[in-house]
């Protein structure tokens, strides 16, 4: 679990910049500094309403984990202990940064939450267990 979680965090760094540069648009209407505002006309939502930067806050908050991860591993802990405790960072910062998230599906229309916030609660549990 230690391996697992820890290979995790560079690998979504790269896959949240990539996603970034891709053009996958998601985040809430924003306006703000912060906001991103996507200008090519071959994004989905080209030339509209600046949205906030999900993508961009997922890469830095994943890029503490990975750097937490690499403090803990310099300390002697029981095995798995780090990897648990990652992933419960992890799901807990999912969960609660899902709600800026802008993008409605089933689940949200049924239970108020998407399915992006029920895999962060199973991780979340998964991990305390």
């Amino acid at each position: 679990m230690d391996v697992l979680v820890s290979s995790f965090f560079p690998a979504a760094i790269i896959g949240f910049f990539g996603a970034l540069l891709g053009g996958q648009v998601y985040g809430k209407p924003f306006d703000s500094i912060i906001s991103l505002s996507y200008t090519n006309k071959f994004s989905p939502v080209a030339y509209h309403t600046p949205l906030f930067p999900l993508p961009v806050i997922y890469i830095i908050l994943v890029g503490i984990g990975a750097f937490a991860s690499w403090q803990l591993s310099k300390k002697s802990l029981p095995d798995g202990y780090r990897g648990y405790l990652l992933m419960g960072i992890f799901g807990a910062m999912m969960f609660l940064l899902e709600f800026m998230n802008g993008n409605d599906d089933m689940f949200r229309g049924l239970i108020g939450i998407n399915l992006p916030q029920i895999l962060a609660i199973i991780f979340v549990i998964f991990a305390f267990l």
